[in-house]
């Protein structure tokens, strides 16, 4: 629910009384959803609502990346995701990170490396794999690793079935080094 919608002042009041009285989650700055049907989501569901309400918030425009992507592209997680999705951004395009997402801004050209995921620009299988594995622990990394060079068959969500090879994790790696000096927050 995006609290901009709710139509008139009366309505919107009650809107926020029922939020402030714990009826509604917010997940990003103006986007909603009740709380009973956020209890009853599991903790990967919860996750991607989030990538969701902000891709909602921000009209569609962002590039996921990393753990946001991941999950998008349903790799397994060990241990938890992060709290905040995960986006990349030019440098110097306004690459802060916001309230509700972590920006990325190394290593990424625009015109390579991105894909679609319902409607959502994300990074690549292969991108995602090296990024997250750049980042994450290593029993994360081998665990999406492990499952993207597996990957055989279609998944939900709109995904088409898609593999990612070692030789394109190589190439990636190769077309993207690690940026020496830069911080997991960017």
């Amino acid at each position: 629910m995006l609290a901009s919608r709710v139509a008139s002042a009366g309505t919107r009041a009650a809107f926020y009384r029922a939020a402030k009285a714990g009826h509604y989650q917010q997940l990003a700055r103006g986007v909603w959803l009740p709380t009973a049907a956020w209890k009853e989501m599991s903790q990967d569901d919860r996750y991607l609502a989030k990538v969701q309400a902000v891709a909602i918030r921000h009209e569609l425009t962002l590039v996921f990346s990393h753990f946001s992507a991941a999950a998008l592209w349903h790799l397994p997680m060990v241990g938890s995701r992060p709290a905040r999705p995960e986006v990349r951004r030019e440098p110097g395009g306004g690459g802060r990170s916001a309230t509700a997402f972590l920006a990325h801004t190394h290593g990424l050209p625009f015109d390579l490396d991105l894909d679609r995921i319902d409607e959502l620009t994300v990074t690549t299988l292969a991108r995602t794999v090296v990024d997250v594995a750049r980042t994450a622990s290593l029993g994360t990394a081998v665990a999406m690793a492990d499952h993207a060079l597996g990957v055989k068959s279609p998944r939900a969500m709109g995904v088409d079935a898609a593999m990612v090879t070692s030789k394109e994790l190589a190439e990636t790696l190769v077309r993207h080094p690690a940026a020496h000096g830069v911080t997991s927050g960017d």
